[in-house]
């Protein structure tokens, strides 16, 4: 029974000092200042990336980018995809976008590689597709999908669809996008979140 008792206590102890501890480690980063968090060593840091247009590229912003004027570029080169192969009923196909690669089968890979600065403009538009149509076994048949998930669904696994039927892309928008100048990081220590802080991409030099 004594022992129990001491183990308890120890028990008890453990979780206040536990607490105590964390209590301590919040208080000691709330007392930073967003930039002394960002330079210290101490705390393991979960940084947003950010796509850059036109690649296949994630960035992370707080060292990965910089911004020069109204463009947004890589700080060194980086490797992008620019070839995509794609698999569909045994047969491979190659493809120069990788929205062509993912539309006609599956097991997508990147084929073709290169190493570059990448650069955009903060505010630019995209080409998104709206509608996508799988060839039916009727002839001249095409039934309509709103995704791409569904349409290659379709096409992959219905008795209507056409033998080798893909999904094809039917109607297209434009899509005036931004790419985000700041972003967020997420601070841990002992696997405890601490809060998080937003910093500005830095000025290329």
């Amino acid at each position: 029974m004594k022992s129990l008792l001491i183990a308890t206590i120890i028990g008890l102890a453990a979780v206040a000092q536990a607490k105590n501890t964390k209590f301590e480690n919040q208080q000691d980063f709330n007392r930073l200042t967003a930039a002394q968090a960002m330079a210290s060593a101490k705390y393991e840091k979960h940084i947003q990336t950010i796509h850059m247009p036109g690649s296949s590229t994630w960035s992370n912003p707080a060292y990965g980018l910089c911004t020069d004027g109204k463009i947004v570029k890589t700080t060194a080169p980086v490797t992008t995809c620019v070839q995509w192969s794609s698999t569909k009923d045994g047969q491979t196909k190659k493809f120069n976008f990788k929205t062509d690669a993912d539309a006609y089968g599956n097991n997508v890979q990147c084929s073709a590689t290169t190493s570059k600065i990448l650069s955009s403009t903060i505010g630019y538009s995209q080409e998104e597709c709206v509608l996508w149509g799988v060839q039916t076994k009727n002839a001249g048949g095409v039934k309509t999908f709103k995704s791409l998930g569904l349409a290659k669904n379709f096409a992959d696994n219905s008795d209507d669809a056409a033998s080798n039927a893909t999904a094809t892309c039917m109607d297209s928008v434009l899509v005036a996008k931004t790419i985000p100048t700041t972003y967020t990081v997420e601070f841990f220590l002992d696997d405890e979140s601490l809060g998080k802080h937003s910093y500005n991409m830095s000025t290329c030099k």
